[in-house]
């Protein structure tokens, strides 16, 4: 059996050199430097502020359409438009009369066995003139048809505002023709006056028109 004197003496010796390492690091910590390690800061970071929810948008739920009522609503005709109303709307019908100029064409013959004597409007010093508003009715048919027109009706009428005769000329419909004729018949007129001023008899001329607006 070796003798223990050997591993002994290793054993102290390094323990030895142990110690004194240990005594070299505790004279030395005075050489670190903060600058040696890095710094590193640990913080909470703040949680991000809660959005507030948007409020859901209110939808009633449909209710089924029963049959009945979309049956019915596919019956009912939908209302007219105001543009729809306003081409649907009735015309509206004017009839007038006023004094005309001799027609270039050659005027038609007085049935009158005493045409002579009425004076011609171009001798006149101031020509028959109606008493009163004209009345007059439009046509059924025309108005219906949105016929318009102007009827030339010569007049014979005497010193008295009388209508003696109504003749219309030609280029208009008949029944703007009757119609204008019946009117100027049943009218009243002052009489005519001749160059001395004084009432007398006169061939004149009046325009009926037929206005639909």
């Amino acid at each position: 059996m070796s003798p223990p004197w050997p591993r002994l003496g290793l054993a102290l010796g390094v323990s030895a050199l142990l110690h004194l390492a240990v005594l070299l690091v505790l004279r030395e910590p005075a050489q670190w430097t903060k600058s040696d390690f890095p710094l590193v800061v640990l913080m909470d970071a703040p949680a991000p502020a809660a959005q507030p929810a948007a409020p859901p948008d209110r939808v009633s739920p449909a209710k089924p359409e029963r049959p009945a009522a979309r049956e019915a609503r596919k019956a009912t005709p939908a209302a007219p438009t105001p543009a729809e109303s306003s081409n649907a709307r009735r015309p509206s019908a004017s009839v007038t009369a006023g004094p005309a100029s001799r027609p270039r064409l050659l005027a038609p013959e007085s049935g009158l066995a005493d045409a002579a004597t009425y004076v011609d409007a171009s001798q006149l010093r101031r020509g028959p003139r109606l008493v009163g508003p004209f009345a007059a009715t439009y046509p059924p048919q025309a108005y219906q048809q949105r016929r318009k027109g102007v009827v030339l009706v010569q007049l014979m009428i005497d010193e008295s505002g009388e209508v003696s005769e109504a003749v219309a000329l030609p280029g208009a419909s008949d029944d703007l023709a009757a119609a204008a004729l019946g009117a100027l018949r049943r009218a009243r007129f002052h009489p005519a006056e001749g160059p001395e001023g004084r009432p007398v008899r006169a061939r004149a001329y009046f325009a009926v028109s037929f206005v639909l607006e």
